[in-house]
């Protein structure tokens, strides 16, 4: 039963500070009323730019407001958030990378495909002016050749059935030989035209012809090589880039987490002191009321 009475009178008393703060804080703002509205301009009316500074600052003073506890959940979600963010940021760096280096890989094939091309078409010019072309000539050269052999020697039988049958003119068949040795001569020469004619033809026409191809060739397959260089350099450019890009994206998340689990550290500290005042605050209380308690009669 005493017990019982001494914890009534503890939370009696306890109550009684309680109350008596409660006054004091009122009988305070009631103090500071009057000086505020006797300091404040009565004769001007706030414009509308004060009015939304004013509402800015209320709006800044209740987020300033929220509680520690508070504002550590909310730092903790944006800790989530961040971290899949960082997490996404290092799979676009490896795809970044590994894009770059599939890439490059192309490109080197490319490349190395547009210099194997003009190598052959390097090789197949100087082959065809080096080995077929010379072969070539020298075939329409024996061509001819043959064929002024073949006058020759048609001229030079001819001369000598006209001089066997010079003396004979009663000889039998005479006038036909020499029609057919004629005849031959006539064949040897056209064949000799011919063989000119076609080496002629074939110099200003199909030899021509086939130098020219081969050097188009030659320079359209150089100039496919330059543009797969080119496009190499730019791609090689612009994989760089983007690997760059990505590494900058990562390291910016990096920091954003860093500083976001900074933040979160400094609230953590900043509750637990509160705590700790918190829990002092109730100690102190306790005493006060404790005192009070053993100093009534």
């Amino acid at each position: 039963m005493p017990d019982l009475i001494r914890r009534s009178r503890v939370s009696a008393v306890s109550l009684l500070v309680t109350l008596l703060a409660a006054c004091a804080s009122v009988a305070e703002e009631t103090r500071s009323v009057p000086a505020a509205a006797a300091a404040a301009p009565s004769a001007q009316k706030p414009a509308a730019k004060d009015t939304a500074a004013k509402k800015s600052a209320a709006a800044k003073s209740g987020a300033k407001k929220k509680s520690t506890k508070a504002q550590i959940s909310d730092k903790e979600k944006a800790i989530d958030k961040l971290e899949r963010g960082l997490h996404y940021a290092q799979l676009e760096l490896k795809i970044a990378t590994k894009k770059a280096d599939s890439e490059a890989l192309a490109g080197d094939r490319s490349l190395e495909e547009a210099r194997r091309a003009v190598a052959l078409a390097q090789a197949a010019l100087e082959r065809y002016q080096t080995l077929e072309l010379p072969l070539k000539r020298d075939e329409n050269e024996l061509s001819v050749d043959r064929s002024k052999r073949r006058l020759d020697e048609a001229r030079e039988e001819l001369a000598g059935i006209l001089e066997i049958y010079a003396e004979e003119v009663e000889a039998p068949a005479k006038e036909e030989v020499i029609r057919r040795h004629q005849r031959s001569v006539e064949f040897a020469e056209r064949g000799l035209a011919i063989a000119q004619r076609k080496v002629e033809v074939e110099e200003q026409g199909e030899l021509a012809t086939k130098v020219e191809s081969l050097q188009w060739a030659l320079s359209s397959a150089e100039e496919k090589l330059a543009k797969a260089t080119a496009a190499e350099d730019r791609r090689a450019i612009q994989a760089e880039l983007d690997v760059l890009r990505k590494e900058h994206a990562l390291e910016d998340k990096q920091q954003e987490l860093a500083e976001a689990e900074k933040e979160l550290r400094k609230l953590q500290a900043t509750l637990k002191k509160e705590n700790a005042k918190k829990a002092a605050a109730k100690e102190k209380q306790a005493a006060q009321a404790q005192q009070a308690e053993d100093k009534r009669p």
